[in-house]
């Protein structure tokens, strides 16, 4: 592990999980931009593949492997998270299957290097295909970040997140067992949620990584109006509102202490099905703040339907 006399030491920490296909490509992109202090630290996930037999290949100091059970993505995350402590200055999170630009790092450090309270640093995407050709750009943020947004959107892209040490300690100063008996679908999620209460978020809009789209994505980001179609996608496999709402009781549970009684009155209208009509709280709430009109208007259809769902499944018990 780095000293804590590092200057500006940068710990890359990546979750792999049956990613044969593109790893050796996305470890080379980091390498090539590690100094002697810095650390690239994956932990393997349970991959079934030949991901393990990749990882077990690599000799390198700059790069330590750990082999877990699986624990999904989000809590394999922040499994790294708190395994990896606060002796260096700065964290980046990796996923297995995308291109690091070349001035990605250096492009962190620089934003990360005067900022001693918590702070998140984050950019927008290249989309590439699976052979790496551009498919556009992540859409551009219109609203600067919030809390009121992270309560109920995610513009922070894992891949593309940075930390300084001040903002892991803050997420660390929950204990991992608390933390692992919640259902945080997200990890890139609760760290913005964290972040935009308790510290401060950038969101840069020069790309920093190329992400690439493929079969295996978890959700995927299309852009212009494909993003919407494969949002919809997922939306009819899952329950989003079921998501946004068991993370707010979570972060309510773990941050209790540190909100006021108005912001505990808020939250819980918004997420706890036992105080009146959650759907319809959310539904007549002005203070939640999406990205666009467009957005929000969506956000309401999409909470409305929720609410129809979940009165036709119970009507039909």
């Amino acid at each position: 592990m780095a000293s804590s006399k590092s200057r500006q030491s940068v710990a890359v920490l990546m979750s792999t999980f049956n990613g044969e296909k593109y790893l050796l490509d996305q470890i080379v992109s980091i390498k090539n931009q590690l100094t002697e202090h810095d650390h690239l630290i994956i932990r393997d996930d349970g991959s079934t593949d030949n991901t393990t037999s990749i990882l077990r290949a690599i000799n390198d100091s700059n790069i330590e492997v750990i082999f877990g059970d699986n624990l999904g993505f989000a809590k394999s995350f922040l499994w790294l998270i708190y395994y990896v402590g606060t002796n260096y200055d700065i964290y980046m999170l990796s996923d297995q299957d995308d291109i690091w630009m070349n001035h990605k790092i250096s492009r962190a450090r620089e934003r990360l290097k005067q900022t001693p309270h918590p702070h998140l640093y984050c950019s927008r995407l290249q989309l590439v295909s699976q052979d790496l050709k551009p498919l556009g750009l992540s859409p551009k943020i219109n609203r600067a970040p919030s809390f009121e947004n992270a309560v109920c959107e995610n513009i922070v892209t894992g891949c593309t997140i940075a930390l300084n040490k001040s903002a892991v300690a803050l997420i660390r100063e929950i204990s991992i067992n608390d933390l692992f008996q919640e259902k945080i679908a997200y990890h890139d999620w609760w760290i913005y949620l964290n972040l935009s209460k308790f510290g401060s978020v950038e969101w840069d809009e020069t790309p920093t990584i190329f992400y690439r789209q493929h079969q295996n994505n978890v959700i995927g980001m299309g852009s212009g109006l494909s993003r919407y179609l494969i949002i919809l996608k997922f939306v009819l496999r899952n329950s989003w509102i079921e998501i946004m709402t068991t993370q707010l009781q979570a972060f309510l549970k773990l941050r209790e202490n540190k909100l006021s009684p108005a912001e505990k009155q808020w939250l819980e209208s918004i997420s706890a099905p036992t105080r009146g009509n959650m759907f319809l709280n959310i539904l007549k709430d002005n203070k939640l703040k999406r990205q666009s009109k467009l957005g929000l208007s969506l956000f309401k259809i999409l909470v409305a339907f929720e609410y129809a769902r979940k009165m036709f499944t119970s009507n039909q018990k």
